[in-house]
């Protein structure tokens, strides 16, 4: 870290690119995703974490959906709740086991292209139904909309870290 801090100065990065793990990686115009998606053990490994985190910071237990699916009975066209940055849908789906009534196939999990394209693949029982929406998180929200719903509850879980 000290190398990327004499490159660049004292200052955080403000943008995907020229990150301090770019920097180590050796090519600060990758991101960190890039740079992730050119070991596939190490993306496997990244994924596997991100989900057994779910054992030790519970996604549920702490906020109440079920007003979600109330409102969301008004709107039966919108989607409910969004994960961004949200992987493999764990904590989606650990939110729709704790909340009766709430749809998954009217959810959605957002996240960088090829890691929706692996939960999509892989996903099964309910999470199978949620949308899975690739995203560039320094892009417009793809998910919009006008509802009797003024918000969708949208987690950020864990989806900040590496930016």
């Amino acid at each position: 870290m000290p190398a990327y801090f004499e490159h660049y100065g004292l200052k955080e990065p403000t943008g995907k690119h020229h990150t301090v793990h770019a920097f180590a990686a050796g090519d600060p115009e990758l991101t960190v995703w890039e740079h992730m998606n050119r070991d596939p053990e190490k993306k496997k490994n990244m994924m596997a974490a991100m989900t057994a985190i779910v054992t030790r910071m519970p996604m549920t237990g702490s906020y109440d959906f079920s007003w979600v699916v109330a409102k969301g009975e008004a709107s039966p066209d919108r989607v409910l709740v969004v994960d961004v940055g949200g992987g493999n849908g764990h904590a989606l789906q650990a939110i729709g086991e704790v909340t009766p009534g709430l749809k998954l196939d009217k959810c959605a999990v957002e996240d960088l292209g090829p890691v929706v394209d692996e939960a999509r693949a892989t996903a099964k029982g309910e999470l199978a139904k949620a949308k899975y929406v690739p995203v560039d998180f320094h892009s417009e929200q793809p998910i919009q909309g006008r509802s009797k719903i003024p918000h969708n509850p949208r987690l950020f879980a864990f989806s900040c870290w590496d930016w």
